[in-house]
């Protein structure tokens, strides 16, 4: 099985999900058309089975620097005007299947105020683990990284 990914960057009522496209380099990267759908685990689960069959399209390495983080697919869709900004008032999670399972990666702001993932909250689960188990531990933790944001 060859790894899939969805992103899901989150608030207190909303999630964006974007197609995550790959680069030749083996790198993922945040595409358009981004998935926006309330913070409720039916549309949460229903966007990620969406992002899945979207695939994920392969972009080409020579266009990598032209890719500008202010045209970013997710920065529009959170009305941010930077990475940095977005990551003061949301959070993300990142879902990868492989052979081993489904690996759940869990954000938090570092000293600088940028997304760094939490080895503390890293999970995995069976292939077999129903979705909604999955997005279930997702919803329980957006409160705890909206309060820990709110604490800054």
């Amino acid at each position: 099985m060859s790894s899939r990914c969805v992103t899901i960057v989150a608030n207190q009522t909303e999630a964006h999900l974007p197609v995550m496209g790959r680069f030749r380099s083996g790198l993922w990267y945040q595409l358009a058309p981004v998935l926006s759908v309330p913070l409720r685990l039916d549309a949460i689960c229903e966007a990620i089975q969406d992002r899945l069959a979207a695939g994920h399209p392969l972009v080409d390495d020579s266009v990598r620097p032209s890719l500008s983080a202010k045209d970013a697919p997710l920065l529009r869709a959170t009305k941010s005007r930077s990475w940095k900004q977005m990551a003061s008032k949301w959070c993300t999670y990142s879902l990868t299947w492989n052979d081993k399972g489904v690996h759940l990666d869990v954000s938090y702001r570092d000293k600088q105020g940028r997304w760094q993932y939490d080895g503390k909250k890293y999970r995995t689960f069976a292939l077999d683990t129903p979705l909604e188990t999955i997005v279930a531990v997702i919803l329980e933790d957006v409160p705890v990284q909206m309060e820990a944001l709110a604490a800054l």
